[in-house]
């Protein structure tokens, strides 16, 4: 089985595209199952809105949802309960704000798995390098089909080269992030995973370090940006966690981050994991040979030039910066 969860917090009209594209795109439909996870939506999703689509999907219902990564548990206790599912089942996390236009994506992935049994992950944007402010690089590649003026999302996405194989990475963005069903233990998920921000460097890194192996594909794709992070709903979500994790709130900022307190506090676990002592800085080869503590680059030009970012890591560490 191949099974994509797609988040969602209300929406409908951005989930609803991403969804008839997958239905567009995808080939072996036999074998596949789309999930969408309702996380508190004030308007909850219904099967019945996706009825006229050829595609096999379900909509599971969080009434107080824990994470959207969270959310991977709840796709794979759905998988083990289907009478099909097997070790070589296909996990997906997919934002539902990403068109896929690539017919047949579906058999491109699984005959990537199929001729490397190290290569546990795979996704559609990333980079073969994680410079020493933990950002990705200049190693950015995906195969966004536009550009602008047309392209609905980040600017930044652009910034990378385009790729039509399979390419090494250390980092991987969440936009779409899939897994052997075998590497998810590997992941050490748990409640007070974060509602947002660095999950998704932090999940590659964990399959990268642990001796497997993590590539981007270049499937051709449009990241059209939904702005989920405005909604009021995980604006909730997001101090919900804060206040079960103790995590201190600004109460002069309510804003969807806690105030920011969401991206410290993810920061800090990316970097006590993972930080200087560890795999940042790292770069991997095209054999997959993966070189840590190595002269990476910081972070390119076209990344905001926020004053906290020009300040080395190990600093920021010292002085508490995170």
């Amino acid at each position: 089985m191949f099974i994509v969860y797609v988040p969602a917090i209300n929406r409908h009209e951005v989930t609803r595209e991403c969804v008839e594209n997958m239905a567009k795109t995808v080939s072996d439909k036999e074998n596949f199952l789309l999930l969408i996870i309702d996380n508190e939506s004030t308007e909850p999703y219904t099967k019945e809105e996706f009825s006229d689509l050829d595609i096999r999907l379900d909509v599971i219902r969080n009434d107080e949802a824990k994470s959207c990564y969270y959310s991977i548990t709840q796709a794979d206790a759905y998988r083990r309960g289907l009478q099909e599912s097997s070790d070589e089942d296909i996990v997906a996390f997919i934002h539902n704000d990403l068109l896929i236009y690539e017919q047949g994506w579906d058999i491109r992935i699984r005959k990537s798995f199929e001729a490397d049994p190290l290569l546990k992950l795979i996704g559609f944007a990333g980079s073969n390098e994680v410079c020493s402010r933990g950002g990705r690089g200049l190693g950015t590649v995906t195969n966004f089909t536009s550009t602008p003026p047309l392209f609905r999302g980040a600017s930044w996405e652009h910034a990378g080269g385009l790729t039509t194989d399979l390419v090494p990475a250390v980092s991987l963005d969440s936009l779409a992030m899939i897994f052997r069903v075998t590497a998810l233990p590997l992941l050490d998920i748990d409640e007070t995973i974060s509602p947002c921000h660095f999950y998704d460097k932090i999940w590659t890194l964990k399959i990268v370090s642990k001796g497997h192996r993590a590539a981007i594909l270049g499937i051709q794709v449009e990241h059209v940006g939904s702005q989920t992070s405005g909604e009021i709903v995980f604006a909730h979500q997001c101090q919900r966690w804060c206040k079960e994790n103790g995590i201190e709130v600004d109460p002069n900022n309510q804003a969807s981050d806690g105030g920011g307190a969401v991206y410290r506090e993810s920061e800090k676990r990316y970097f006590s994991e993972f930080g200087p002592s560890g795999y940042i800085p790292c770069r991997v080869d095209m054999q997959y040979n993966v070189q840590s503590h190595i002269g990476v680059p910081t972070y390119p030009s076209w990344y905001p030039n926020v004053e906290i970012h020009n300040i080395p890591m190990e600093e920021r560490i010292q002085k508490g910066l995170i």
